[in-house]
């Protein structure tokens, strides 16, 4: 543990000096003071003034802003690996077997394990929550592996910053294209299905345990394929074994 403590070191003073990292770490409390003092000052104005309910919606903004706490920290993952890329230090991290496992778990394990008390406090505290917190927790733990699916996307895929930041935009698009399904019946909705946050929130909106607990296999599923497919493509382009 003690090889890894000049690593962690240098992560913080890393972060510390890109203000875009910083900005990343505290948007989960921006996000919340949006969505807690934003959306019912929006319903209310749409009610009185259009005698719109958005009420009726709030399980899918709910679930979309979820979303997005994932695709931010696996970008801070992802732009720190391109960032340790262009230093040529993934080189020297990769010389011993231990530093390197070590070097995988403070990148993925940490950030993904944070975001599980992030998501639960978001749920408990934003005011858009169905209170189902034992059918959410599953939820939260494949929302939390996104998290370095999107790192290692933008770490094996992209070559520099600029490129990171265009495939995050695409990214983003993969993200949002499931809230799609929310507004389209089946059998058309399951077009979205390509994309494994899709069936985190089918299970969400889900009104029965059978399709909860079809969509929440059906996601797993999902999610350790392309686990696995990003983690080949990851360790043979950056780690290099």
């Amino acid at each position: 543990m003690s090889k890894l403590t000049p690593i962690a070191g240098n992560e913080i003073r890393k972060f510390s000096r890109d203000s875009m990292l910083v900005l990343v770490l505290f948007a989960p409390i921006l996000i919340l003071a949006l969505v807690r003092l934003g959306v019912p000052l929006l319903a209310a104005t749409l009610s009185t003034t259009f005698a719109f309910q958005l009420g009726a919606y709030y399980p899918l903004i709910f679930i979309f802003f979820c979303t997005i706490f994932p695709m931010l920290f696996g970008m801070l993952i992802g732009f720190s690996m391109l960032d340790e890329q262009d230093e040529k230090v993934l080189q020297f991290i990769a010389v011993t077997p231990f530093a390197r496992r070590g070097y995988l778990w403070m990148k993925f394990a940490v950030p993904t394990l944070l975001l599980l008390p992030i998501l639960v406090g978001f749920a408990l505290l934003s005011g858009l929550f169905d209170g189902r917190l034992p059918r959410f927790l599953p939820l939260a733990v494949i929302m939390a592996v996104e998290t370095p699916l999107m790192g290692m996307f933008l770490a094996g895929y992209a070559s520099n910053k600029v490129e990171g930041l265009a495939l995050g935009k695409a990214a983003g698009i993969v993200f949002a294209l499931p809230a799609a399904g929310y507004f389209i019946a089946p059998p058309w909705q399951y077009l979205a299905g390509i994309s494994p946050m899709f069936w985190v929130m089918k299970a969400y909106w889900a009104t029965g345990n059978l399709q909860y607990w079809l969509s929440l296999g059906i996601g797993l599923l999902m999610h350790a394929g392309y686990f696995y497919l990003l983690y080949r493509k990851f360790t043979r382009k950056v780690l290099q074994f």
